[in-house]
This record gives C-alpha cells, structure tokens and sequence, in this order.
C-alpha cells in the first residue's frame, strides 16, 4: 500500500481495465445469447471485453486475449455444447482459471444447454473433443490441463440454463456480475492528501495479524476528534477487506444509535452487508443480537464500528468475539479510552499527531496544491503548523480556508484564529465536550483556561476544594483523550482543544465579560476591575499581563459583585489599591505584590488552600480561619507583623517565609517560631503532620531545629549562620516504625558554619545509615572529611575529576545500597552552571541513577548567571539504593563536575550490605520506576511490599547528630586509591539540594 502521497490511489479497482471478460464458443453463442448478454452488459455501464477480431483462427492465443483476461476483474465462461472442441476456448480457460488463483479474479460459469457433470466428468461432446485432442497431440501434457481446468471450473458454483426463458436467465447473469462488482470494487472515500497513513497502517496491520484465521480479534483505535481516526479505519477496510468472507463499515455509530430506532437501523445495515439483503425481516422483534450472534458464527467477516462512545453500542452491535467466526476482525474506533477498556480488545491503538514534515506537506497540498508551501508563505506556514499541533482537521481545514488568499488575509485570518477556532474545527472538537457531565464540563473549563501543563496532585487538591469530583472527573477527561498526562504527572492539553474550551466559556456571553464564568485574558479582566462589571457569574480569574508588570486601577467595588469568586491569580499586575471585599468562596489566592496592609474585614479564608501573597505590602493576617489551608506562601512580606493562628492547619504542606519581618508576634500562634531573625529554639513542627517543604534561607538569627513530622520531603536551611543544633528525624523513625516514607529526603545546610550539632562520624556508619533506612537521604554541611569507616576513598587534588577503583570488585546481590561522599570546595563569585555527576558501570552499560535536575544551585540568580555563594569546604553525603536483577560486579566509580569553579577535595564510597544491620529489605522501593533522579532496573523482579521487622527500642538508636564544636571537626587521613583500577562505571548523581 502507498499512501504517503495524493497521487496514490485508493482504490484497487483502478488496476482493472475490464469488469467482465466473456469466454465462449463463437459457433455456438456469438451470434445469439453472447451478443445479447454483450448488449445488455455495455448498457449497465459494465466495461465488458468480447473478442471479436481473431475469431478463432490460430492454434496459439494471442497476447492481447491472455492480456484482456489479466486486466479484467472477472470471467463469465459460457460452456456450450462445442466449447471443449476449440483448443483457443481451453487455453483462454486455463489462463482464467490461474487468474482466479493469482489475482483473485472472480468466475463465473454458465452451463448453456450444457449439464455440469458432462463438463465435470467429461462425457458426451466435452468427452469427444478431449479424445481428438489426445489423438491429435499425442503425449503433449495440455491436453491433461485442459482436462483439469474443466474439472475445476465444473466444481465452481455457477448458473445452469436447460430449456428455460433465457431472456430471464441473461437477466440474471447481470445482476450477478452487478453485485459482484460492486462488491469488490466498494471502496470507502478517504482522504484526499493521506499523508502519514502508510505508517498507521504498517502498525495496524501487525495487530490486525491477517492471516491468521485460527482467531478472532478487536482491536481498538482511539485519538481525540480531528486526530484521523475514521480515515485510518476506512484505509484498513479498502486495503484487507477483500481477504473475508464479508465486510460492513458501519459510519457515525454515535450519531445514528441517539436517533430513534438508530441501533436498529445499524444491526440491521449490519446484517444486510455480512449476510445479504434481509428484505422485509423485521429485526427489531426478534432481537436482532440473537440474529448477529447465530448467523454470523460460520463467516469470516471484517466489521468496523465507527466512532462508538457508548458500551451500549458494542453491546449491541458486537459483544463479544465469540459472535464472530474465526478469522474475523472487528475494530472500533472511538474518542473514548474507557469505552475499550469496558469492552475488552485484544488491542489498543492510539493515534497520533501528524510530525512537523508530514504537517506541512498536508497543509501545502490543501492550501497550495503541493507537497511544501510557496517561498513566500513559508514563515506563516509556519505559524499555522505550530498553531494546528499535528492536527489533521486542523490543517485541512485552515489549508482550505487560506487557499487562494493573499499575504495580509493570512495574516488577518491568523489573529482571527488566535482569538477564536475555526467553526468547523470547534464544531468537531466540542462533540467531546458535549458527551460529558456538568462535573466533567467544570473540569474541562477549568484545566483549559487555568490549569494546563500543572501537576495532576495540585489540580486534583484545587478542583477537589471546589466541591468537583476532580479524581474521576481528570481520569475521565483523559479516557475521552481531552486531556493526557504526561511522564512526570502534569495534565496536557492540545492548544486546539484548550482554545476550543475558551470559546467556550466565551460563548457563555459573546459581549459582556463580566457575565462570563472565568476570565483570562488581561485585558477582559482589567475591564472588570476598573469599570465593576463583574457579576455573580465569575467563579475564576486569571490575570498575567504578556509584557510584564502593568498598572490596574481597581474599582474599590470591583470585587463586591463577584460573591461566587472561588479562583484568584494575580501573577505581574500592579494594583492601585487593595479590594474593599473578597468571596469567602476562595480557594485559591494567588496575588502577588499584594498593595495593601491588609486583607477585606469580610474575608475569612474559610476554603482556602493555598494562600500565596508573595513580595507584599501586607501587614497583618490575623482573624483568617485556615483550616483546609496546604499551602501558604508569604515569600519577601518585610512589613508582616501579625499571621493567623495555624495550630488547626492539619493539613498544611508547605510554608514559605523567607524574608520576612523580624517581628516575633509573628510567631506567637507557633509558639515562638520566627524565620528570619529570629529563635527556633522553641518551636514545633508537629503541630503540621503534614509538612513536606521548609524553607528557611538566610535566617540569620536561627540556632536550633527540633524534630520534623514524618512527611518532611526538603528542609533548605542555607546561610543560617546563627544555627547551631538540628535534630532529625530519629525520635519519629522510632515512632512510626520506619514506615510510609514516599520522597527522598533532601537537606540543605550550606553555609551554615556555626553548626554545633554535626555527624558524629567516630560513633559509627550505623548513625548514617540505620535512621535513614527506609529513605533516599542526601545532605550538605560544612566539613572537610569522609567518615573513616567508608570502604573506599580517595583525594581529588583539587581537581574536577576523580575515579575509586572497588578492587575485588563489589558483587551486587540487589538488596544492597550505595553512600557517596564528596569534599568540595568552590572558587568564590565564579560565574557557573552547577553540575556534578557520579557514573558507575554494572557490567552492561552505563546506568543513570541520580539526574542533575535532582537538586537546586547551591548559588543565588544573578542577572547574567549564577554565583557561588561561599568558598568553604562542604561534605555532600547521599544514600541510594542501585537494583538490578543481572546482580552485576561493580568496579569502578567515576566523580565528574564540568563546571571549572567546583574542585573536588575527596571522594569515596560506601556499600551497604543488607546483613550490616537491621534493616528493611527493599529499602527504595517506594521510589518510582519512572523518576526521572533514580535508574531502577525495569526489569526487576523483587516484592516492593514485602513485610519486615524494624527495631524500636529508642535507647538503642543512637542521635545521629551529636553536638561536636566547628573547631574540633573530624578530618580523615585520606588514603590513596585503596583498590586499582578495574571496568568503569557511571552513575549520575549531582551536588544540589
């Protein structure tokens, strides 16, 4: 099959010159039933080939006959009396015969005046010539096929005239080759420009097995609409369909099942096409799923549901294989994943978007007939493909549109389309849309103008605040293919189906803004704000200006009409003032560059979850109920004096107050707790189990952290010069048994030179790694040694690059883990990317354990570039499990930074074997396969739940920070390399917290 371009055809009939060649006995039928039938076939419109010219005189078929028969699509063989005595008539037989062998050409014997089993067991006139022939040619072996060519064609079904009418039997001669060639030459419309079918094809024909007809298979095909599902399955149904027994497209099944009596008319199209006409048989009395099931078991069929968005339907039409004879292939196509998984397929296949070369040979045919666009127009071609995103409808539909038009129209037309879709397209579009909930619709609208390219946990926390049931609702949505998510769990939207969303929510009111649920074009919300049209009907908002910053000069009333306002993000807009009063139906508030001191004497917080008024004017929040809150975000609010009491926030995950007042009342509902210039030494943080990030940069006042809650993910304590003592997480290990850690705990204590509670090396490994077990852990403090008890180690010599040699090599049994340690120093104010990488190699290949992405710059954002902050030493300590089910031997470590500023002091490496000590077996495992920071073995075979025993006697468990000055810091004896050099290995790990 071709269809990588638009001159290839889509029908195989175009290979056939001829519909009908006759065979016949010119001494018995030219003159009389052959010149009638020739007659009545020409008037039909059936291309019929009749030879007329040679009238037999030769010995030898002329190439032009055996040519005529090689080009027709079928053969009418009209044996008479005399046929067998002219050798012309057997050899144009025997040529016909291997046609319907090679090419499938369909034969039809005519028995006139003629009994088949003469022909079959060749008696009477068939018999008597078969003897002259033998006679006349001796041992020629022709004569023995000729023989078996009339056996064979005798064995074909065929029409028999005796002394009947033949003016009824020629009638009926012609509705047979009618229906046949309609049969073989029924071929579905596609596309006019198939580009990029040949390769859908390629794949689909491996699932679809033809062949094969010990079995019957479905197989689905899914995409969102426009994405070229029906054109695929029509292109599957034109190129195998001859290869059964019969076929049936049924087109628009969704349309035409919610009409009434609509399934009926589809079972009985069905069974018209797979069994023949069932004339006045009234199906629907019946049952028609009774009448599909019996009568299609003993026929290999080819059945193709077009479009399905209902289990009913399929139901209905095709419930299972076993209604089906083997051999037989059903495939379905529908926007509707879940649909395929009800029902279950043997398959899947789900459509993609056409690449940017196949997009703009598709759009060129349409709009410039041909395969790449004029000189010209090639930079607004451009601007259309990154618009239309590997849409088919899409480019067809602009290609068309923008055929024919000049420069300043294409230009004119793509604001257009910018601000709105193109009808046809939306029309097509919005057929998803239109088969959701109320629920579902929400979602939709909410993810397209809000929430497109966010994490699936954020949307879900969001939507879920709203009162949506945004779990099903998000995993309904993406069945439907109106959203995907992607590798890293962010929802995606396709631009064309997010701008079809907005339309819309534009449609909702054409003319007024403010009478329109959400809002997110700057300009439409800066209307809203500064002349007080809003109205009840507002539910979101979204204001980011493109250009940066811009002024808005709020209606001090602006916000008094929006009482159903539940959404509020302001990411760059500078306000005149501050709103007189906010919805308590808010969720989310997001204002950054608050202008005020203070928030509307009505607002109360009561839903909110996440509270973001970053580099604010605001002063204080008290009064503010948050007890749904997860997130507050007060980041560089250097007049705040006064927060609300959080003691009830059981839920809060995050809190961000870097930079901000040096007020203790700020602290007084955290029983002291102050960030920034402040004393820790009394607070708390069990009073938020549920805390995940703490950030507490450049507290320059802070000297003591107590214990965390379990769900701690990242502490960042840079640049706390005052701290002192930090305890961890021993007391809680002890506690929960060890159980439910989920994340990889990261902390960062850089430059925190004052740490009087530092790792108590001399104490043992056990300190690092017994309270840490059930976690990957990394940590950076100020230090200058490796631990004594690690098993390797060498000196770096100040340079960027260092290799340990693990000399026997270190066999790995699976279960056992790996600490890496790094001594690194930074030359100060060195412009730099950060990059520091740990590669091993396992025997087979290079593995990737830890990204770079895996942690943040140990350096503030300059304007042109990043700037290391400190030249001191500092110990980078990280624990990991590596898994692998080959069990390989580990030789060599390699320690790389590219960036010249990091200079490697000392490295080394520790192994962790499972029988050190008491710890959990698969320690790790909670880590997923697909985290872009850890390789895993994707074929390992191990038990991530397997149950274990964890010690929890707290005597036992010893700090593993202990107090210990600066000044009487450990500093190992580094060795040499302790073991030579073996196979390399590699590993990518990085510095950052």
């Amino acid at each position: 099959m071709a269809f990588s371009s638009p001159s290839s055809s889509s029908s195989p009939s175009s290979t056939h010159k001829w519909d009908v060649f006759l065979s016949f006995r010119g001494l018995d039928t030219r003159n009389n039933f052959i010149a009638y039938l020739y007659s009545a076939l020409y008037q039909k419109g059936i291309k019929t080939y009749r030879d007329d010219k040679n009238l037999e005189r030769g010995e030898i078929i002329s190439p032009t006959l055996l040519k005529a028969i090689e080009e027709s699509m079928s053969s009418i063989i009209v044996l008479s009396p005399n046929y067998a005595s002219s050798t012309w008539c057997l050899e144009e037989l025997t040529k016909i015969l291997e046609c319907k062998k090679t090419k499938q050409q369909i034969v039809l014997p005519v028995f006139y005046h003629v009994d088949p089993s003469e022909v079959r067991n060749q008696r009477r006139s068939f018999g008597e010539a078969l003897t002259k022939h033998q006679e006349r040619f001796k041992e020629d072996p022709k004569v023995q096929r000729w023989k078996e060519a009339l056996q064979e064609v005798a064995s074909l079904a065929g029409e028999y005239l005796e002394d009947g009418n033949e003016n009824e039997f020629m009638e009926k001669i012609i509705q047979w080759v009618a229906s046949k060639i309609v049969e073989s030459t029924y071929q579905l419309d596609i596309v006019e420009y198939p580009i990029g079918l040949e390769s859908c094809l390629k794949e689909l024909n491996t699932k679809l097995e033809i062949g094969r007809n010990d079995i019957t298979l479905i197989i689905g095909i899914y995409g969102t609409g426009g994405i070229g599902k029906t054109t695929i399955a029509k292109a599957i149904f034109n190129s195998i369909g001859k290869e059964f027994e019969a076929r049936c497209f049924l087109p628009n099944v969704r349309e035409i099942s919610s009409r009434e009596e609509g399934m009926v008319k589809l079972q009985k199209q069905l069974l018209d096409d797979l069994l023949g006409n069932f004339g006045s048989f009234n199906i629907s009395n019946v049952g028609a799923t009774n009448v599909i099931k019996h009568r299609l078991r003993s026929k290999r069929v080819l059945l193709i549901l077009d479009d399905v968005n209902e289990s009913r339907q399929l139901e209905e039409l095709a419930r299972n294989k076993y209604w089906f004879s083997p051999g037989s292939r059903i495939v379905i196509t529908t926007r509707d994943q879940h649909v395929l998984t009800y029902h279950p397929v043997d398959s899947t296949y789900e459509v993609q978007g056409l690449d940017n070369n196949q997009a703009i040979q598709l759009f060129s045919w349409h709009a410039f007939k041909r395969d790449k666009p004029v000189e010209s127009y090639v930079n607004l071609t451009k601007c259309i493909i990154g618009y239309a995103k590997g849409l088919p409808l899409a480019l067809e539909v602009l290609g068309s549109d923008l055929r024919g038009r000049s420069i300043q129209e294409w230009e004119s037309a793509l604001e257009k389309y910018k601000r709105s879709p193109h009808k046809d397209i939306y029309e097509i579009l919005k057929i998803s849309y239109d088969g959701l909930d109320d629920n579902e619709k929400d979602i939709f609208l909410d993810i397209a103008c809000f929430f497109k390219w966010k994490s699936v946990k954020y949307v879900t926390k969001i939507l879920d605040s709203c009162r949506f049931s945004s779990s099903i609702g998000i995993a309904k949505l993406k069945d439907k293919c109106l959203i995907n998510i992607n590798h890293y769990h962010f929802v995606e939207m396709h631009d064309l189906l997010q701008q079809m969303g907005k339309e819309i929510v534009r449609q909702e009111s054409p003319k007024e803004v403010g009478e329109r649920s959400r809002l997110w074009f700057h300009e439409d919300v800066r209307h809203v704000l500064e002349e007080n049209t809003g109205t009840n009907k507002i539910e979101a908002m979204l204001l980011e200006f493109p250009g940066g910053h811009n002024k808005i000069c709020l209606h001090p009333e602006a916000f008094g009409k929006m009482r159903n306002l539940q959404l509020f993000i302001n990411k760059n807009a500078q306000f005149s003032a501050g709103p007189n009063y906010l919805s308590n139906q808010i969720r989310l508030l997001e204002w950054a560059h608050y202008p005020s001191s203070s928030l509307p004497s009505n607002f109360r917080g009561d839903n909110l979850v996440e509270f973001l008024m970053y580099h604010s004017l605001i002063k204080e929040l008290g009064g503010l109920k948050f007890e749904n809150l997860t997130n507050m975000d007060l980041v560089d609010c250097k007049f705040l004096t006064k927060i609300p009491d959080l003691s009830s926030c059981r839920n809060l995950e995050m809190l961000n107050l870097a930079n901000c007042s040096s007020s203790s009342a700020i602290w007084k509902s955290l029983e002291g707790l102050e960030l920034k210039y402040c004393c820790l030494s009394k607070s708390n943080f069990f009073i938020f189990p549920r805390l995940k990030y703490l950030h507490l940069n450049e507290c320059k006042k802070l000297e003591e952290i107590l214990p965390l809650p379990l769900s701690i993910v990242s502490v960042q304590a840079r640049g706390c010069t005052s701290l002192e003592s930090f305890a961890l997480l021993s007391e809680i290990l002890t506690k929960n048994n060890g159980r439910n850690f989920y994340d990889f705990l990261r902390i960062d204590l850089y430059e925190c030179h004052n740490l009087l509670v530092i790792p108590s090396w001399e104490e043992g490994r056990q300190n690092f790694t017994y309270p840490f077990a059930e976690r990957e852990f990394g940590i950076i403090f100020p230090g200058k040694g490796i631990p004594d008890w690690f098993c390797y180690c060498k000196e770096a010599h100040d340079s960027n690059q260092c290799e340990i040699d693990i000399n026997p090599p270190h066999h790995w049994n699976g279960k056992d883990e790996i600490i890496f340690c790094v001594v690194f120093g930074l030359n100060p104010m060195e412009k730099i990317y950060f990059d520091i990488s740990v590669s091993i190699h396992d025997g087979s290949d290079w593995k990737t354990l830890c990204h770079p992405s895996n942690w943040t710059p140990l350096c503030t954002n300059e304007a042109n570039g990043f700037y290391l902050l400190d030249d001191a030493n500092h110990v980078w300590m990280h624990r990991m499990r590596y898994k692998s089910k080959q069990r390989p031997d580990i030789s060599n470590f390699r320690f790389q930074c590219q960036s010249k500023c990091l200079v490697f002091r000392n490295v080394g490496i520790h192994f962790v074997k499972n029988h050190e000590e008491n710890v959990r077996d698969d320690i790790g495992d909670h880590i997923e396969l697909d985290s872009p920071f850890f390789y895993y073995s994707s074929d390992d075979d191990e038990n991530p739940n397997e149950d274990f025993e964890y010690e929890t006697d707290d005597k036992n468990l010893k700090e593993i920070f202990g107090k210990r000055r600066r000044d009487d810091e450990y500093d190992c004896n580094m060795e040499p390399n302790r073991s030579p050099q073996q196979k390399r290995t590699q590993i990518y790990s990085n510095l950052f917290l």
